[in-house]
């Protein structure tokens, strides 16, 4: 059971120096309407692949998949510095290696095609 007074603070720092702080105790209803969610859509005990960037809603995302009984796996973000292609690749590789069930994805990487090569759960969805 997520009990909130035992979730830590989440300081995160991007490239330019800022950061954005997340209280984890503040966001445990959202984690677990997030994870009543999944859990209607993906069976506990399974692998589901997260393809968010580092931030608040990866590690929310994250902790609602263990509230919903899920294994979640952080999958390699798509980024400017790698081919399409190697991307895909790489996708392909931990679909076939994880046996995934599916994977939360943002608006970005949905745009790739991701959701041609497994079952996608966009994260405007949650």
């Amino acid at each position: 059971m997520l009990r909130s007074d035992q979730l830590p603070d989440f300081v995160f720092v991007a490239d330019d120096g800022a950061e954005t702080r997340i209280a984890l105790s503040l966001a445990a209803a959202r984690i677990r309407s997030i994870g009543d969610h999944l859990a209607a859509k993906v069976a506990a005990g399974r692998v589901i692949g997260l393809m968010l960037p580092t931030g608040p809603a990866l590690v929310v995302t994250w902790l609602a998949c263990l509230h919903a009984g899920l294994r979640p796996l952080v999958m390699q973000y798509p980024t400017r510095k790698q081919s399409r292609t190697y991307w895909s690749d790489s996708v392909r590789n931990t679909i076939a290696v994880t046996a995934l069930a599916a994977v939360v994805a943002d608006d970005y990487s949905c745009s790739l095609g991701l959701a041609e090569l497994i079952d996608t759960i966009p994260e405007s969805e949650l």
